[in-house]
């Protein structure tokens, strides 16, 4: 089972390959890549790998999307240093082709912006925004599940208009008896199309591949993901900046060992019970990007955090080191409406 799993892998990055790869730069709508939920956060990428019918990560891979998600409502808030990102999905099924469903939006609301014009005067102030409604399923056949996720997306900035659609999709093989899971995610195949005063740019294409394994004697997983495998060099920057306005800069050696390590994310989790979950996650690419210089790293990349799980609601909380100047802290709510009717009911 586990060589079919790779011969799909190896069948769809070899097809999308060639029509996705060139699409990571440039790229448009990048808020499409902000974690859905708290654990999504503290986990980053390594929530795609997480099977165990938490609503707060079926974002991450819409594999993850499951019967036992029925009737939950989920509201995410993820407070930036000046803007607000928002998450809200509601999960139901398709009883007559056994599919749970997901479907909501998010947005990314930006503060206030100052216009110009090519003179440098000023023009009328605006608030950018950017938005996206999506809808995703699931389907298991055997130890294999199925999914998929649609996106329309919109992008108003003052005078560009932006439309533009993406989407998701997943191959996922569970073992339940040695507690392991591979996942192959390709996210935001799709396309900006042309708005007024813009012009045409690709999603933020990623193809993804997650290991997870959860412990047998200690309430433990550990995921290992690999990202950005299709482009070996991924990095963002040349040169470090210093901290301070006259200070040197500073060329990076970057080595064979980081340009692979910066394509992985290492992330772990430990269960407490069935009502408390923490854990947390490292990513070397943002470490080695948003790290100030060499001599005042900081510990970007790094993300924590934890989630209280009841009958009737569900509470998350994570954060995640952006840089050595802030981090983003994300608060994640899930109410059970179908838990709420039946208790009413009585």
């Amino acid at each position: 089972m586990v060589r079919n799993f790779i011969f799909i892998c190896i069948l769809f990055i070899s097809v999308i390959n060639d029509t996705f790869c060139q699409s990571l730069f440039p790229s448009t709508f990048r808020f499409l890549d902000i974690p859905q939920s708290s654990r999504h956060q503290y986990l980053n990428k390594g929530a795609g790998g997480a099977y165990d019918y938490d609503a707060m990560i079926a974002g991450a891979n819409p594999s993850l999307i499951h019967d036992e998600m029925r009737g939950k409502l989920l509201a995410s808030t993820n407070f930036y240093f000046n803007s607000i990102y928002s998450n809200i999905a509601y999960f139901t099924a398709n009883d007559k082709f056994d599919i749970p469903l997901m479907i909501g939006g998010n947005f990314i609301a930006y503060p206030e912006q100052q216009s110009t014009d090519i003179d440098g005067n000023r023009g009328i102030p605006f608030t950018p925004i950017e938005l996206s409604l999506y809808a995703a399923g699931a389907h298991q056949i055997d130890k294999y599940r199925f999914g998929g996720q649609a996106k329309l997306i919109y992008g108003n900035y003052l005078l560009a208009n932006n439309i533009g659609v993406a989407f998701d999709a997943s191959c996922m093989y569970i073992d339940d008896l040695r507690n392991i899971q591979f996942a192959l995610i390709l996210k935001n195949m799709g396309y900006q199309f042309a708005g007024f005063g813009s012009s045409n740019n690709a999603t933020p294409f990623d193809i993804q591949l997650i290991f997870s394994k959860r412990l047998e004697r200690l309430p433990f997983r550990y995921t290992i993901t690999a990202y950005n495998i299709y482009q070996w060099d991924s990095d963002n920057f040349t040169t470090d900046y210093g901290i301070w306005p006259l200070d040197p800069f500073y060329e990076r050696n970057n080595t064979t060992l980081n340009r692979i390590l910066n394509h992985f994310v290492f992330s772990g989790e430990f269960f407490i019970g069935s009502g408390f979950k923490m854990g947390f996650s490292y990513d070397f690419k943002r470490a080695n990007e948003l790290q100030f210089t060499e001599f005042y790293r900081g510990i970007p990349g790094v993300a924590m955090g934890l989630g209280i799980y009841g009958k009737k609601y569900e509470l998350g909380y994570s954060f995640s080191k952006l840089s050595a100047a802030g981090a983003a802290h994300q608060i994640t709510f899930i109410a059970n409406l179908r838990d709420w009717a039946v208790r009413n009911k009585r």
